[in-house]
């Protein structure tokens, strides 16, 4: 009977059995074994006495009647009386689809296994799970806070400036490089600290109207400036280190070694041995090449390019020297120099064109006048005309030149001689086939400009015919000698030798 308990389940279905388990033992105490047993054949035991005799007779319990009256069991009424419940705790038992009176019972006998599904047991949390559950969502949080973090540095990156805040601290100083723009100012500026960002500067830079009228040279900052606190400081004049040295367009290099030794108190014997190997100090070998089937003359002149320099208080004749090479590289590569002479002017070289240059800077009185006399040289040497006996260039200064090589003074055309304009000892001399050995001066960048895209025109002469400098071109001799005839009168010439 204690099977009928079923203690260890507290559910509904248990609490039944308990209840149905006591009614049973209740009626066996008091009945005996009976209608809630079964016998051995199967067959209710007061349906028929075993003694051949009636015994009792009809089964007290049968039909709802009991020996004693009312049966407390028969259909629907409570031993008790009412159910406390409302109603028979019996009437729905699903062990009893068929009253024990009425016939055998359906389903499992007692102290077996349960009819219907098994009552669910409440599973225990394990609490390695939840905690592993937990860890790995905090760990996904983490991973999610970083990557919008980093997120949003890269958006800040693109969309904010870096900026340092205020007029800065400390002191330093920077050297602006002649022809810089805004960004090549703002990475001096930056490599030095004095800024942030390169973008903090050329935004003040280009915010403020003066900004463009910096002025290279040597300043006196501070370091972790804001942007526009370094622009204001520059465009201060009280910041800039005034020493700045300038090398003249169409100067010699026999000239800028005289002068820097005297500005930067050195020797000019460290330049003339500094110059010797222009490729140590910045020139690439590839441009001496020619084309004219002259040997390479590797010679710094023309390499020197004219600008203002502001030189540090160390410096030395050789690193002057590489300053001015470097700022020759730059300005040539803005320009796209090379190539395009390359891929223009197909019939010279690079270095063949710096030559030119040299020749215009050294005859032109006028800017503008740059173009008119490179392609005055072109056509000379690569042009047939009646009133030219040679394909040579013809210019005076290339005389001149060789002369400063030869440590003398230069002398105006008019005072050099016919013999010393004709020496055929001497390679610059003015009816030399072809090109001169070397550049003869330092040619700036319009002459650059001019002899890497020279206007069209068929001039083979030209002449100042006044002493403002208007320079006349012709095209013929007949042309040249009316020119020449007018520089007479304007007292620029004493003879049109015509």
């Amino acid at each position: 009977m204690i099977d009928d308990l079923d203690l260890p389940f507290n559910d509904d279905s248990g609490d039944h059995d308990r209840r149905r388990g006591r009614r049973r033992r209740h009626a066996d105490e008091r009945y005996g074994p009976g209608p809630y047993s079964h016998g051995a054949q199967g067959h209710d035991q007061y349906a028929q006495d075993p003694h051949g005799q009636g015994g009792y007779g009809q089964d007290p319990h049968a039909y709802g009647q009991t020996q004693y009256g009312q049966d407390p069991y028969a259909y629907g009424q409570a031993h008790y009386g009412q159910d406390p419940y409302g109603q028979d705790q019996y009437a729905q038992d699903p062990y009893y689809a068929q009253d024990t009176y009425g016939g055998p019972r359906s389903g499992p006998p007692r102290g077996g296994s349960r009819s219907g599904p098994p009552a669910k047991r409440k599973k225990k949390k394990k609490k390695g799970r939840s905690g592993l559950a937990l860890t790995i969502s905090i760990l996904l949080l983490i991973c999610l806070g970083g990557g919008v973090f980093f997120a949003y540095q890269r958006l800040a990156d693109k969309f904010i400036t870096p900026d340092y805040e205020g007029d800065g601290k400390g002191e330093v100083t920077v050297v602006i490089p002649a022809g810089a723009n805004g960004l090549e100012m703002a990475k001096v500026l930056k490599a030095a600290d004095v800024i942030k960002s390169e973008k903090a500067f050329t935004t003040a830079f280009e915010k403020d109207p003066n900004g463009k009228s910096i002025q290279p040279g040597t300043y006196k900052l501070r370091k972790q400036m804001s942007g526009a606190a370094a622009v204001a400081m520059m465009l201060d004049p009280k910041s800039r280190l005034v020493n700045g040295i300038t090398i003249v367009e169409g100067w010699t290099s026999f000239k800028i070694f005289k002068f820097l030794a005297e500005k930067l108190k050195l020797p000019e014997a460290d330049f003339k041995t500094a110059a010797a190997d222009p490729i140590k100090l910045g020139v690439p070998p590839e441009w001496f090449k020619r084309k004219d089937g002259k040997p390479e003359s590797k010679s710094i002149e023309g390499f020197l390019f004219p600008d203002t320099y502001e030189f540090p208080k160390d410096v030395t004749a050789e690193s002057a020297l590489k300053m001015m090479v470097k700022r020759f590289m730059d300005v040539t590569k803005a320009l796209n120099f090379t190539t395009r002479v390359e891929n223009e002017r197909k019939l010279i070289s690079p270095y063949e064109a710096l030559i030119v240059a040299s020749l215009a800077q050294a005859e032109a009185l006028h800017p503008e006048d740059l173009g008119k006399v490179a392609r005055v040289a072109y056509n000379r040497l690569f042009k047939s005309s009646p009133d030219m006996q040679c394909k040579c260039l013809q210019f005076d200064v290339t005389v001149n030149y060789s002369r400063e090589m030869a440590g003398l003074e230069p002398k105006p055309s008019s005072g050099l001689t016919q013999k010393e304009l004709t020496d055929p000892k001497n390679p610059y001399n003015r009816n030399a086939a072809m090109f001169v050995p070397t550049p003869i001066n330092s040619p700036g960048k319009k002459a650059l400009e001019g002899a890497m895209a020279p206007p069209e025109g068929g001039w083979f002469f030209f002449v100042a015919v006044d002493k403002a400098g208007t320079t006349n071109f012709s095209v013929d001799g007949r042309q040249f000698c009316t020119d020449k005839r007018l520089a007479v009168k304007n007292g620029v010439l004493t003879d049109a030798g015509c």
